[in-house]
């Protein structure tokens, strides 16, 4: 609990929080600050509880730290594998009985973690694959329309290896689209570009037809004429 001991009404003290970042690719890191203020004077010595949250789960208690002669205190997060809010928590002790009387919360801040999409393609397939996306998560593919506007052509689900495709053997020639993995709870959107060079099919060439023989003389629809 914070040994610290001062005038902790609501109006004069606060416990605030800055991230070094708003997002990170999959596996990054990030640092957090929390700063403990009290009638605008920075506290030193005051224990910092820092909280994380995952999605819609509960709050768990990531680590704890005492703030500095600058009423500081920092945290390094590690690696980051999903979207994660953090929070600070200060156990006030106002009257010396090393009991905590008031718990002071820092507003929530959320870093954001973004899948590594790499794409690639075979013939007129487009391969796409997600690291740090789930099993059956979202892909657009979309493409410029002749007036500008973005226009989705497709979707498709990721596979339980981050996989998925979209065949663009529907045109021809150099054809650019944009695909784009959804954001969930768990991670950001994230989107890339790719032009495929995609072969025209030869149209098939008719066949010459046979020609028609003659028909047998006498044969129904003939005709023979004599004269003298």
């Amino acid at each position: 609990h914070t040994r610290y001991i001062g005038d902790w009404s609501s109006d004069v003290c606060s416990s605030d929080l800055t991230a070094s970042t708003r997002r990170v690719v999959t596996g990054g890191r990030a640092s957090v600050t929390g700063v403990v203020r009290d009638h605008g004077d920075l506290v030193e010595g005051a224990e910092i509880t820092l909280l994380q949250r995952h999605g819609t789960s509960g709050w768990s208690r990531a680590g704890t730290a005492v703030t500095g002669q600058e009423g500081t205190a920092i945290f390094a997060t590690g690696p980051l594998v999903e979207t994660t809010t953090f929070r600070f928590r200060v156990e006030v002790d106002t009257d010396g009985d090393a009991e905590a009387d008031r718990v002071l919360l820092s507003r929530k801040r959320r870093i954001g973690v973004q899948p590594i999409l790499t794409l690639s393609s075979s013939g007129p397939v487009v391969d796409v694959h997600a690291v740090g996306a789930g099993t059956g998560d979202a892909i657009t593919v979309s493409r410029r329309a002749a007036d500008g506007r973005l226009e989705r052509i497709g979707i498709r689900r990721l596979d339980d290896q981050g996989d998925a495709s979209y065949d663009l053997s529907a045109w021809t020639g150099r054809v650019r689209v944009l695909v784009r993995v959804l954001g969930t709870s768990t991670h950001t959107a994230v989107q890339r570009w790719i032009t495929v060079r995609v072969p025209r099919v030869p149209s098939a060439t008719p066949s010459p037809s046979a020609s028609p023989s003659a028909e047998p003389s006498g044969s129904a629809g003939s005709s023979t004429t004599t004269g003298s």
